[in-house]
């Protein structure tokens, strides 16, 4: 997303995400799962237009 576009309720700079799982059947009534996700959503740098309510909002 551009840093134009960017905004305080949605400041996604990218999104890489990775997972894996397994599963393991050890009876008819019971089975074991395990997952892993990793996500990085980057820095995203916001610099907003300041509002009469919160004022000039700059951070990452």
């Amino acid at each position: 997303m551009s840093d134009e576009d960017r905004s305080l309720s949605l400041p996604l700079d990218r999104i890489i995400g990775v997972g894996y799982g397994i599963a393991k059947q050890v009876s008819q009534e019971r089975s074991w799962r395990f997952n892993v996700n990793y996500y990085d959503l980057g820095d995203a740098p916001i610099d907003s237009q300041p509002t009469p309510l919160s004022g000039r909002i700059v951070g990452s």
